[in-house]
């Protein structure tokens, strides 16, 4: 990393954890920003964003980090909580693992690619709630009522900082329903110090 990284810009790192990391092995010259796709998540932008349940809902898996029995208990809360459960293909193979799964049948499929995720986005009335963490923030920024389920550290990590609406997908059972059935304040905090510290020396 010391080979690779520049020694004269400062370095964006998208949660504190990974800035505390570099930090702890000698490279200084860094400062956390949050994820560059949650920059236009600000006060006034989120105020916008809808507090409670939409009719629909558009759903996610993640391929490389799967639990059957987790995964099948969201898809069946979602088909039991909405009108019409939506499951976009961030990756093709998604679609593989979906077919595995109950209530396979019971989801219509958004196809792989973001335009095809924009357009759906852009024209329903629908929350997120769902494994991936960037289709969520997607979802935030069409200003969509957004739940990201957490299945590694990043969206965890990403959460700590700026209060992203995120919940362990281990705890889908016991926390989901309860999320669903009460209204939410999308309330991100952002570094902007940071974020046009970072900007400013280009």
């Amino acid at each position: 990393l010391k080979t690779l990284l520049s020694d004269e810009y400062i370095h964006s790192v998208r949660d504190s954890y990974t800035e505390k990391k570099l930090k702890s092995i000698g490279i200084n010259n860094v400062v956390n920003t949050s994820c560059p796709t949650m920059w236009n998540l600000t006060e006034q932008f989120c105020e916008k964003i809808p507090t409670r349940k939409a009719p629909k809902v558009v759903t996610t898996l993640t391929n490389y980090n799967i639990s059957t029995e987790k995964d099948e208990k969201l898809l069946e809360i979602l088909c039991n909580q909405y009108s019409e459960v939506y499951v976009w293909l961030q990756a093709v193979e998604d679609w593989e693992y979906l077919k595995r799964l109950k209530f396979k049948d019971n989801v219509k499929i958004i196809p792989p690619g973001l335009a095809a995720y924009d357009r759906f986005l852009e024209n329903n009335n629908t929350d997120y709630i769902g494994t991936r963490l960037h289709g969520g923030i997607r979802a935030l920024n069409h200003m969509k009522r957004s739940l990201i389920l957490a299945v590694d550290n990043r969206a965890i990590e990403i959460s700590k900082d700026t209060n992203l609406p995120v919940i362990r997908r281990d705890n889908v059972e016991n926390q989901l329903e309860t999320w669903l059935s009460n209204p939410y304040e999308t309330q991100i905090s952002l570094p902007f110090q940071n974020i046009e510290a970072w900007k400013k020396q280009f």
